[in-house]
């Protein structure tokens, strides 16, 4: 489970009614009785911090969802760079709620194409998944892109690989009175950041 920051226009103008599930309680019990546990489980849930300011809030507020429908959750709160070494080496079977965001064009092929033996892996190893973003990289036009795009959230609206939780938008505030230039530096997320390169305002 993740907190999705993927640019708000991009969401607010691909997202179709079709992917949205309503929380449905009697729906989620039948799920489970279907699924040979009618009494719900219990399961480690990892909130792992040091990305984004609300990853604890946001991460405890799904518990009572979740306790609704019997399943029982062992809440591990962890900086995500302590968590790290587990999901490299994929040690951990818990739920795991992680606020991702990226300010590239294609966001979600820094977020969910990853190769077995990259440094960073999250764990999108299922072939199919990986071939439908391989060819949303590999798109040269917007509505060539939407179209993979469209592909692969069906998938992964069907199989729940990875459930998007809350859209945040990256909205941030500088006092022009206080801060002067400030060249943030590119990367693969959006996060703020360069605070050595923030300049005063010149008096």
């Amino acid at each position: 489970m993740y907190a999705a920051d993927l640019a708000g226009p991009l969401v607010d103008r691909l997202f179709k009614k079709k992917w949205a599930i309503p929380f449905d309680q009697a729906k989620a019990k039948q799920f489970l009785a279907e699924a040979g546990v009618p009494s719900g489980f219990s399961i480690g849930y990892t909130i792992t911090t040091g990305s984004a300011p609300l990853e604890q809030e946001i991460g405890e507020s799904i518990i009572p969802f979740l306790g609704a429908v019997g399943i029982k959750v062992t809440v591990e709160l962890q900086t995500y760079t302590g968590f790290r070494p587990k999901n490299v080496a994929r040690s951990h079977n818990n739920l795991w709620l992680f606020p991702t965001g990226t300010s590239s064009r294609f966001p979600e092929v820094n977020k969910l194409y990853r190769t077995p033996g990259a440094a960073f892996n999250p764990g999108f190893e299922i072939e199919e998944s990986l071939r439908i973003v391989e060819k949303l990289y590999a798109a040269r036009t917007d509505v060539e892109a939407d179209k993979y795009r469209e592909e692969m959230w069906d998938w992964y609206s069907k199989w729940m690989v990875v459930i998007p939780i809350v859209e945040m938008d990256s909205l941030y505030v500088v006092n022009p009175k206080k801060v002067g230039d400030w060249p943030i530096s590119s990367s693969y997320d959006a996060r703020l950041r360069s605070f050595e390169y923030a300049k005063n305002v010149a008096k």
